[in-house]
């Protein structure tokens, strides 16, 4: 039997073509993953942010195509911490609602896994632009934690560009990033490649280590009530 211990269900930006091959390496037996799609950022009409609340929008409106799931998040992260704190829950409680199923996003995924892991003074890794990137630092701030500093790509990668980078580019950025005073890095994006680099970067720096694809399928699992010990992708899923 297909997902016969659980369903995740997926609303994927269009454009993203890392999260679904990443969460088929790190599923455990027994569940499924199904998907579907929204307009990326740079498909909807307007400013940066009115984009991005399109994106959310159009995925309230397709919320029940993923009706077979048991569980739903919304694997978007930059459009789930935009608007600051509160912003992620107000989003997943949206999704909840309407669907009758267990929901989180990205935004809330990240918040909850680095709370697990005890990374509170950390460093992050991101392909975003500064502006994206300021939006980021108050989010996490504002839920309490502390951003010591923030690591980007130069030149900023196009949506299609950043998916094509290998998972080391992730690697590399993080190492840069993080000081051995902090308590661990986060590498943000569902669309950039990071799964295959966790083990050796928590080794390399002795510190946890939360990817974005790496804490929501996490908190899809706990959602779920699947508390599977998973090897090979960090002390997150590693220890649930």
């Amino acid at each position: 039997m297909i997902g016969w211990r659980g369903k995740l269900g997926l609303i994927i930006p269009a454009n993203n073509t890392v999260i679904e091959p990443e969460f088929s390496l790190m599923i455990p037996d027994g569940v499924t993953v199904h998907s579907t799609r929204i307009i990326s950022s740079e498909m909807g009409v307007g400013s940066r942010k009115e984009r991005l609340t399109q994106m959310v929008e159009q995925a309230m409106e397709i919320v029940n195509r993923l009706e077979p799931v048991d569980v739903i998040g919304y694997a978007c992260l930059h459009s789930s911490f935009f608007k600051g704190v509160s912003w992620d829950e107000k989003i997943g409680n949206r999704f909840k609602d309407t669907s009758g199923k267990p929901a989180t996003t990205a935004a809330s995924a990240i918040l909850r896994a680095c709370s697990k892991v005890g990374i509170n003074n950390i460093s992050i890794a991101s392909p975003y632009n500064d502006e994206a990137n300021e939006d980021l630092r108050a989010f996490m701030e504002g839920n309490g934690f502390k951003v010591d500093n923030i690591a980007s790509l130069k030149p900023v990668p196009s949506l299609s560009e950043l998916v094509k980078l290998p998972s080391s580019v992730a690697y590399r950025l993080a190492k840069k990033a993080f000081k051995p005073r902090l308590d661990g890095v986060l590498i943000c994006a569902t669309d950039f490649s990071t799964i295959e680099i966790l083990d050796s970067l928590e080794w390399d720096i002795g510190r946890p280590v939360v990817s974005t694809n790496q804490a929501l399928l996490w908190d899809l699992l706990r959602l779920a009530k699947i508390r599977e010990p998973i090897k090979g992708f960090g002390t997150l899923l590693r220890n649930p």
